[in-house]
């Protein structure tokens, strides 16, 4: 139940004078009235004007709560028109899905967008209690969904834990057994390696480098470094065992996991000697998919720090200037200089490696609050290593190379403006001029990157499939700048908009646009655009998606529901949601290919698939979830305008409110209208 809301006071002295919303908490009683002090004093432990204030103010009874943190800006003297959202509280129904799953809680959602609705251009407010800790950090919204995922599976399925904790690294391995073949028979291995090779490798976009045991800086091989032949094979095995029958995986797959995780440990624990392109190789793969059965829970290993090993032991044997020594031999060679063929293929599957580890690092850091630590050491001649294609030069792949090579520099470029719209800081109003136009600009470079990316699933002749997950990862790291964008100007709002300034909210109108909306309908767009796409790819590839890519449908689903609700917010219990049949049966169908595309039942795809079911039940039991207030309902035929008001409903039948429901028609109207051509 929300808060009741205390007597309005004006701010403390303290924190009048640096301009932070002031509040009490605290229920009001005859003896806390003697001590009275707001919440941001009361925390921080100093003195408050309150204490010494005349109590009397604090009498005046309790008055109703109101959603608006702001008046109205034009008419500051006229009561605004006090639209309450529908959603008043959770119920104590229990509701399920068609299957009897349990639906998601309701405040995991990002409040933040669901909470809020909008009068007119640029009169946004906010209908909640904004709390300074959640139970989610949705700053970081891929973060945040995956620990939802976590909790969740947990609470509705038994969890699959893994078959053993990481071993400490010995001579011999915990397990007794330290060699692939000692787990599987030669012709296992070769099936397992062509799987890897055929559905994983297209992913990496470089290809596998062996027999390079002996590291750069060791004279000759050591007893660790023996074992690291057999690492990668070791790795790709446990990976690629997903494929295996369910009889078969059961047995063969925990003791390849167990060997792994024994290799790992030998990599980790002595990396010095460990130091070679199949360790980094293997620590880039395990960092990307989890043994399949092992990782769920509190069980599941943080593939980023396993990155961000393989990163250093790359920069130790100078794998970062590989790039650079690229572009200086096809340089010579296009002055006429002769060099040996396997010389050339070998620097340049070494510098996709490193192109490969970069791409990596920010695709686990983006939506996570973390900062990426190869993409500082990209070289700048790394994007134009490659043949890319551009508008003004339509260069196509013409062969399976080319096409992951074009892959591999367009997907970096698009983590790189990703994570240049994700930087931009938004922390007062003095910054919204700048905040606007670098978010601006990281669209525009995405927006640029798109017409280039679009086409290739169509008229490459190579990887489809790849192509059409890189545009899915394109329109997600698009969702995760918007999303961060309107975050930072809903935040603005929530610490800001309790403070006297009536213009509070209108410094967010960078050149008379409603950016916000704006922005808001672009993520919408995008989600749906994401959701289409996926039910496009092929099925049978959509199991051999790095782990991440699971997190990233199961966040685009979430903001797709969560946006429904602000509308749901917004139109008081109106008409069902427009186009709510087709999102429905496009989620309900999202569900259906991730478990088919699941190898096996503890799949991260299995896991995204329960979550989605659980997120989507909430929206489908909205009326029995939530205690409604008592605004009218209205029927679908009076779709968005208010034709008949019950008398006494509203306090005020001036002409102001009968401008604001015209507002709000305008607004959903522009909300559901087709996007035009760009």
């Amino acid at each position: 139940m929300r808060r009741a809301t205390k007597p309005k006071v004006p701010a403390c002295s303290s924190c009048r004078k640096l301009k932070v919303r002031c509040e009490i908490l605290d229920d009001l009683t005859q003896e806390s009235l003697q001590n009275v002090r707001c919440h941001r004093c009361k925390t921080l432990k100093i003195q408050c004007s309150y204490e010494s204030m005349d109590k009397s103010i604090f009498r005046t009874g309790p008055e109703k709560m109101t959603t608006s943190l702001i008046p109205t800006v034009s008419i500051p003297k006229i009561p605004a028109p006090n639209p309450a959202p529908l959603i008043r509280g959770l119920s104590t129904v229990v509701a399920r899905s068609s299957t009897g799953q349990t639906v998601v809680d309701m405040d995991s959602l990002p409040t933040h967008i669901w909470q809020f609705y909008r009068g007119s251009t640029g009169d946004w407010h906010y209908g909640g209690i904004f709390h300074y800790e959640d139970s989610l950090d949705w700053a970081h919204p891929l973060d945040a969904i995956q620990q939802l995922s976590d909790r969740y599976n947990a609470s509705v399925a038994s969890v699959v834990t893994r078959p053993r904790i990481l071993a400490a690294a010995t001579s011999r391995s915990a397990s007794g057994i330290d060699r692939l073949d000692e787990i599987l028979s030669p012709e296992q291995i070769k099936h397992l390696l062509e799987i890897f090779e055929e559905k994983y490798v297209p992913w990496l976009n470089f290809s596998l480098i062996r027999n390079e045991t002996n590291p750069s800086n060791s004279p000759e091989p050591s007893s660790s470094s023996s074992n690291i032949t057999f690492t990668l094979d070791l790795i790709c095995c446990t990976i690629a065992s997903r494929h295996l029958r369910p009889s078969v995986r059961s047995v063969v797959a925990p003791k390849l996991e167990a060997a792994a995780e024994d290799a790992v440990s030998e990599i980790l624990f002595h990396p010095v000697l460990s130091e070679s392109i199949e360790s980094i190789q293997s620590l880039l793969i395990l960092a990307l998919w989890a043994p399949i059965c092992g990782g769920s829970g509190s069980n599941r290993r943080d593939g980023h720090l396993l990155l961000v090993s393989a990163i250093s032991m790359a920069k130790n044997i100078r794998l970062d200037e590989a790039p650079e020594r690229l572009s200086a031999l096809e340089y010579l060679r296009s002055l006429g200089h002769t060099f040996d063929e396997v010389q050339m293929a070998d620097t340049a599957n070494k510098a996709r490696l490193w192109l490969s580890l970069t791409n990596a690092d920010s695709l686990l850091c983006v939506g996570h609050g973390r900062n990426t630590y190869a993409s500082r050491f990209r070289s700048s001649t790394s994007t134009s290593l490659f043949p890319m294609p551009t508008p003004s030069s339509p260069t196509l792949p013409t062969g399976l190379s080319e096409a992951r090579d074009t892959r591999l520099d367009l997907f970096g470029q698009i983590l790189d403006a990703t994570e240049a719209g994700l930087k931009v800081p938004l922390n007062s109003l003095d910054d919204v001029p700048k905040w606007y136009n670098d978010i601006h600009e990281a669209l525009q470079r995405l927006g640029h990157l798109e017409r280039l990316i679009t086409p290739l699933p169509v008229v490459s002749d190579h990887d489809t499939f790849y192509f059409r997950m890189l545009v899915i990862l394109y329109r997600a790291c698009r969702l995760l700048v918007l999303y961060h964008a309107t975050f930072s100007a809903r935040m603005l709002f929530m610490y800001a908009g309790r403070t006297l300034n009536l213009s509070i909210f209108e410094g967010i109108i960078p050149h008379n646009l409603d950016i916000l909306m704006i922005w808001s309908k672009d993520a919408f767009h995008t989600t749906e655009a994401n959701l289409i796409s996926l039910l496009e790819v092929d099925v049978s590839l959509l199991g051999t998606s790095p782990d991440i890519t699971f997190h990233i449908i199961s966040l685009i689903v979430t903001y797709l529901v969560s946006y429904k609700f602000y509308v749901f917010n917004l139109r008081y219990k109106a008409s069902p949601f427009t186009h709510d049949s087709v999102n429905a049966k496009c989620i309900a169908r999202c569900i259906g290919v991730l478990n088919t595309a699941a190898y096996s039942e503890d799949h991260p795809a299995v896991r995204c698939a329960r979550l989605i079911e659980g997120v989507q039940a909430l929206w489908e039991n909205r009326e029995e979830m939530f205690k409604l207030g008592d605004a009218p309902v209205l029927r679908p035929e009076d779709r968005f305008r208010v034709t008949s008001k019950k008398p006494g409903y509203y306090k005020d039948q001036s002409t102001m409110q009968e401008a604001f429901y015209e507002t709000v028609e305008k607004n959903l109207e522009m909300l559901y209208k087709p996007a035009g051509p760009s």
